[in-house]
């Protein structure tokens, strides 16, 4: 569960991260027999593993609900999305304050608190829904420019591997193991 969404770290950070993953996935050994036989089709399994769902929301289903206290009301909803939830939790590369909100599962859920007739709640809501469309799109922007890179990240890494697997080979093959 994300409790305020676009505010644990940078999302650069987390690909970096990821990349680090992918390496050291590569470099453990378990994919050697792989990369051995088809290193193309180990680049491309990688690809789908790490590759990052962008995160499509519906604004169609909000189910609304109002509870009053004393003089303050606070309305709460929620949106469902699909995609990728850490792209959510991490602020992006073009970053603004964080946007308030929480993400259970595959939902969003806002609340609004202020006094009905003092506090434009209608005005409240387009700046948050303002603040999510601004950070959602360069959320996905990253991702976009993180998937795209991915298989030119892979790629040189398993040829390296690739490499130093058949020079392995080899040594054994001159000792006289096959």
């Amino acid at each position: 569960m994300v409790d305020k969404m676009f505010s644990t770290e940078s999302l650069a950070s987390f690909l970096v991260r990821q990349e680090n993953r992918i390496r050291q996935a590569i470099q453990s050994g378990d994919l050697d027999d792989d990369i051995r036989e088809n290193p193309e089709s180990v680049v491309r399994t990688l690809c789908d593993k790490y590759t990052l769902e962008r995160v499509h929301i519906s604004r169609e289903k909000m189910e609304p609900k109002r509870t009053t206290q004393g003089d303050m009301m606070t309305v709460s909803f929620y949106i469902m999305f699909k995609g990728d939830q850490r792209l959510l939790e991490y602020y992006p590369s073009t970053r603004g304050a964080s946007v308030p909100g929480s993400v259970r599962e595959d939902r969003i859920v806002m609340e609004i608190t202020g006094q009905p007739g003092k506090d434009d709640f209608k005005s409240l809501l387009g700046r948050w829904w303002d603040s999510l469309d601004f950070h959602l799109e360069s959320a996905n922007k990253d991702a976009d420019d993180f998937n795209h890179a991915l298989p030119h990240k892979i790629k040189p890494i398993i040829e390296a591997r690739a490499k130093y697997i058949h020079m392995a080979d080899a040594e054994m093959k001159s000792m006289g193991f096959t």
